[in-house]
């Protein structure tokens, strides 16, 4: 998977810092070059500390997702509010079979040996197989592209304001997120970062912007970055519930072991 910044507005911290002084300070901007750098920064860091962060929106960014798999794009297109989306359909391009090759083994942590990593390799290289001797038999792209898996590697446009991929990070580089995006993370960070440095400093997870572990859900995975920062643990287990043969067990389902 690569990502490549296309196109972002002109001088984003300003164009940013343009909507702040108007709202905050009533101070019209009619040109960015009227705007310091050192007024620049300190509108708009003042401002990522506030939820009153609609001025965020006046920078956008577009992006390409080349080989992106379709379970990552799946949860990136969940973010709506500032989002824009132009997806390959697989209606109708063809791929072609050497699309295993371009799947990161990386993205599959439990695929962990030799001979797991032989035998899921090979099990995708059979699917792409049998989606190409479809379309050879005649069968339409769009029916044949149902034997598929979410791990095919497609790719999709996108245009985000800061505003929505300030919160899209928030969630995607957390412990939460799945493996891939620790990627799509790094790759956009980075990109951010050659665009201005102040911009990529509040690209944040939602924990370090909220000042505390905010994954506490039973559902919710080990957050080993707030442990380190706050001391927090996801889930203590309590375990105030018994199975019908008597033995401890926390409301989230795991036994107690004695």
């Amino acid at each position: 998977m690569k990502i490549y910044l296309l196109s972002y507005t002109k001088d984003p911290l300003k164009s940013i810092a343009s909507a702040i002084l108007s709202l905050g300070i009533g101070k019209g901007v009619t040109n960015l070059d009227n705007i310091t750098r050192e007024e620049a920064i300190d509108a708009f860091k003042d401002t990522c500390k506030s939820k009153l962060d609609s001025p965020l929106e006046f920078a956008s960014f577009n992006f390409y997702f080349e080989d992106v798999p379709i379970f990552l794009l799946r949860e990136l297109i969940r973010h709506r509010v500032g989002c824009s989306y132009a997806e390959q359909s697989l209606r109708f391009a063809v791929l072609d079979e050497n699309i295993v090759d371009k799947f990161d083994p990386n993205f599959v942590k439990s695929v962990d040996t030799p001979e797991k990593r032989k035998e899921y390799f090979e099990t995708l290289r059979l699917i792409t197989k049998q989606y190409k001797n479809l379309i050879d038999m005649g069968i339409e792209v769009q029916d044949a592209r149902n034997v598929l898996g979410v791990w095919v590697p497609t790719h999709i446009t996108t245009g985000f304001t800061y505003r929505a991929l300030r919160d899209i990070l928030a969630l995607r580089q957390t412990s939460q997120a799945h493996p891939a995006w620790q990627d799509a993370v790094k790759q956009i960070k980075n990109l951010i970062e050659k665009v201005d440095p102040i911009l990529n400093e509040e690209l944040k997870d939602i924990c370090l912007l909220s000042g505390r572990c905010t994954w506490k859900s039973k559902l919710d995975r080990n957050c080993d970055l707030c442990e380190k920062r706050f001391g927090e643990k996801t889930h203590v287990h309590k375990y105030d519930l018994y199975t019908w043969d008597g033995q401890p067990q926390c409301s989230c389902g795991v036994l107690k072991i004695n």
